[in-house]
């Protein structure tokens, strides 16, 4: 598993930002932050979202927010939003059922598409 953040690692997450501003201005949107980081994995050297099936990089993906989700405090007064964009197109009906039992669990808003 590697990290890349959504900027230089040279400058601080403001100092990007300033770096940034006018080309992000002149693009409409903001070009680095946190939006812009990415989590790769690799399995035996090769890119994992090249040796699994889309069904089980959304059960990847999936996991890894499920992880997140318990690491959010149960008493805050917020409650964080998730959103599940179409569960069922990549998941068999076991796997989907699973998932959707795993996310009733957590304390979220939900929102699903399909």
């Amino acid at each position: 598993m590697s990290y890349r953040s959504g900027w230089s690692r040279d400058l601080s997450l403001g100092e990007a930002l300033r770096a940034s501003w006018i080309h992000d201005q002149d693009a409409g949107v903001t070009q680095v932050g946190p939006q812009r980081a990415e989590i790769t994995f690799r399995l035996d050297g090769a890119p994992v979202k090249d040796r699994i099936s889309r069904g089980q990089q959304k059960l990847l993906a999936s996991s890894l927010l499920m992880a997140q989700l318990s690491l959010f405090p149960t008493d805050a007064q917020i409650r964080p939003t998730l959103l599940l964009d179409d569960p069922a197109a990549e998941l068999d009906s076991e796997r989907l059922l699973g998932l959707i039992r795993e996310v009733t669990m957590q304390s979220v808003q939900l929102v699903v598409t399909s």
